[in-house]
């Protein structure tokens, strides 16, 4: 049998360069410096999301250090000597990668120290790169200290992590700290379209920023499913063909429900979420989506009051602002926003976002949101009916508290004065 020689996308256009870096640039920059005037640290923390950047960050400072084709460390690695195609395969004895999650115990950080002291086998720095490495016990850092404090001069440590704030104070005082931001949705699209079109892929803007909507800040994400919908659809996959993959809802499905709740039709709101996890949507996916998507409308909804001088200047391209997870840039938001209030998408997403959070731990996720979404149905069709003049559904509910005989008017009790004792004759 054949072995796979199958590179994934993220593999094969991982950067060889800074310059090839997406976005970073507080780090990019950094680094640059340091090895032009020859002031690398002996420790690196680099925190932040998935997929942002720190594996790859690490790899280049590998590279910077270690270049063949230079006399010394450059900025600018080659990419193609002996030891900058190792590092990039991950196959460099000088450049080692280490997984905390199972290299976590004080054994390993004993034989990792006993290792710091050889001199490197082929390039002029040894490279640490500690993965995850808020797995490793406290124990295990404690014995780690005065290593990472004062290494040889030979070595440099880079701890990645995707929890800075779970690292040990001792441990982050002794590094040079940089946190990896997640990357805006317009700059994933644009990497998103070199990458389809060196690949030969034919794919529609609206599907990469679906797929950049999704992977939420991640590079990695991205490509992952920009790969995951070429394999099943070929190279010209679709929108479609993404919901199908991804268990993603459609925004004019999401566009239709919010209307159902918006408009009191719980019997249509509950018919289009049956609807959506017959066509296979995750449930949970579905409120994910819906949440998106009154977000998206508020922000566009607050764009436009600023637009109209009720607060900061709006954005140059009059678009909604950017934020981490990024509003979408829909033409059809606009004419939909006018017909909410702040007060209403407020009030949703703030349910909604609890209900999200329930349905993660719920055995029946589907009755969670359907209950939410009744609910605020109701919750609206009461605020209609006070706004009219009478309680709302008092035809209908039964009065819990019985109603005094006609005859003689109950006699109204003191509040807070106790009936008197009877006392003996």
């Amino acid at each position: 049998m054949e072995p796979l020689t199958h590179l994934s996308l993220n593999r094969r256009w991982r950067p060889r360069s800074f310059d090839e870096v997406t976005r970073q640039e507080h780090v990019t920059r950094t680094l640059r410096n340091a090895v032009s005037q020859g002031r690398v640290a002996q420790a690196y923390l680099f925190g932040g999301q998935r997929g942002t950047g720190k594996t790859t960050m690490a790899r280049l400072l590998g590279m910077c250090l270690n270049c063949q084709a230079h006399d010394g460390p450059t900025p600018d690695p080659c990419g193609r000597c002996e030891s900058c195609r190792a590092i990039a395969a991950g196959t460099s004895p000088d450049v080692i990668e280490l997984d905390a999650a199972s290299n976590r115990g004080i054994d390993e950080i004993r034989a990792l120290q006993e290792n710091v002291r050889l001199s490197p086998m082929s390039g002029r720095y040894k490279v640490y790169i500690i993965d995850e490495a808020h797995q490793m016990t406290k124990d295990a850092y404690n014995a780690f200290l005065k290593t990472l404090e004062e290494p040889p001069a030979h070595v440099v440590f880079v701890l990645a992590t995707t929890e800075p704030e779970r690292i040990l104070p001792t441990v982050r005082s002794r590094c040079q700290r940089f946190d990896f931001r997640p990357i805006p949705e317009p700059d994933l699209v644009e990497r998103l379209k070199t990458v389809a079109a060196a690949e030969g892929f034919k794919v529609s803007d609206e599907l990469l920023t679906h797929i950049a909507r999704k992977a939420d800040g991640s590079v990695r994400d991205a490509l992952g499913l920009l790969e995951q919908c070429v394999a099943f659809a070929g190279e010209s996959p679709t929108v479609e063909d993404f919901l199908t993959v991804t268990g993603g809802v459609d925004r004019a499905a999401l566009r239709r429900l919010a209307e159902a709740v918006r408009e009191r039709r719980a019997a249509e709101t509950i018919a289009l979420v049956d609807e959506m996890v017959r066509a296979g949507r995750d449930v949970v996916a579905v409120c994910g989506g819906l949440i998106t998507y009154l977000r998206d409308l508020f922000l566009t909804k607050l764009h436009r009051s600023a637009a109209a001088g009720d607060g900061p200047a709006p954005a140059p391209d009059g678009q909604p602002p950017d934020t981490a997870s990024g509003a979408a840039r829909d033409p059809e938001l606009g004419p939909a926003a006018e017909e909410w209030s702040q007060t209403e998408l407020l009030t949703l997403l703030d349910a909604l976002a609890r209900a999200e959070a329930e349905m993660k731990y719920s055995p029946q996720p589907r009755l969670v949101l359907e209950m939410t979404l009744l609910a605020l149905c109701l919750e609206a069709d009461g605020r209609a009916a006070g706004a009219a003049g009478r309680p709302p559904a008092a035809a209908d509910r039964p009065s819990a508290v019985p109603t005094p005989p006609r005859g003689k008017p109950a006699e109204p009790r003191s509040k807070g004065r106790a009936a008197p004792d009877a006392r003996p004759a």
